[in-house]
């Protein structure tokens, strides 16, 4: 699976990525196997541990994970994913996926004010 999430910050507290938390909504849009997917995600990360909790919406149903994450730069972040179940078609699914991340602040993407945050995952989906 190969995905792009464009999504922005909905709450902070503390200072993230050095402390608290923050919650995130948007896109989340690529290839799950051969089929094309257009869908939503949102989550929450916690900081500085920088561990977090998402689930993606698709017409055929979620696929949650978890990750864990670390900063590369500033405004640009790195890490991995485990697929931790779902439901409809993604039932019970298991996998791991690796991230990359980045804070963009320039013109609107994909409909979204600035600043968004762009994470490219990729890796595999498992179903039963």
């Amino acid at each position: 699976m190969t995905l792009t999430q464009v999504f922005f910050q909905t709450s902070s507290t503390g200072n993230p990525p050095l402390s608290g938390a923050n919650s995130g909504v948007g896109t989340s849009d690529g290839q799950i196997g051969p089929v094309a997917v257009r869908g939503a995600v949102r989550g929450t990360n916690i900081y500085p541990a920088f561990t977090g909790s998402w689930i993606m919406f698709y017409p055929d149903g979620t696929i949650k994970f978890s990750l864990k994450g670390h900063v590369v730069s500033p405004g640009s972040f790195a890490g991995s994913a485990r697929i931790t179940g779902g439901t409809g078609r993604y039932r019970n699914a298991r996998g791991t996926m690796t991230f990359t991340a980045v804070v963009h602040t320039g013109a609107p993407v994909g409909g979204q004010s600035t600043p968004v945050f762009i994470r490219n995952m990729s890796g595999s989906l498992i179903l039963p």
